[in-house]
């Protein structure tokens, strides 16, 4: 399922520049079988601390990560500082809890994401999740997948602050 999201990405959105990332333990098989012979850039967000080395200069037509677990996909969240920007989102966790509700992305707030064209969530046949993300204009790699990362742990969304009472909770 991953293989098809990045042959359609490139077949339907012209996507020419990509590059695969992986985290976690066995998921750079994944990841490489994906670059293949296309010679994409593979990153490994598994190592090293943050981005010291500073988020790319170019932008992506798409960024594809493979996650092992929720835990590996939200530890990625500060490394990806260092991957460049894109306008397109392939993002993968093969393991997630059988009976998990499908975890929708919790968006930043202050209208950072105005520019999404599409968005979609669907369930892997081995019990993970893939997230397909497009938008109109290049996008931080690290807001996407920090919103993904929220919305499979439950985590808010947004900058902090007041926020509206839910309904029926009285207060």
């Amino acid at each position: 399922m991953i293989e098809a999201l990045l042959t359609r990405a490139r077949r339907a959105h012209g996507a020419r520049r990509v590059l695969v990332a992986h985290t976690g333990p066995g998921a750079a098989a994944t990841a490489t079988a994906l670059v293949g012979e296309s010679g994409s850039p593979l990153v490994d967000l598994g190592r090293g601390r943050g981005g010291t080395g500073g988020r790319a200069k170019r932008p992506v037509d798409l960024l594809v990560l493979v996650a092992v677990t929720a835990a590996d996909l939200r530890a990625a969240v500060p490394r990806a500082e260092r991957l460049p920007d894109a306008t397109g989102f392939g993002i993968a966790v093969r393991s997630t809890a059988p009976r998990q509700s499908p975890p929708l992305p919790s968006p930043p707030g202050l209208g950072q994401w105005a520019g999404l064209l599409y968005s979609r969530t669907r369930r892997l046949p081995d019990e993970g999740w893939l997230w397909e993300f497009s938008f109109a204009d290049p996008v931080e790699a690290a807001l996407v997948l920090d919103a993904v990362a929220r919305g499979l742990t439950g985590a808010g969304g947004g900058p902090a602050g007041p926020r509206r009472p839910a309904l029926g909770t009285g207060w």
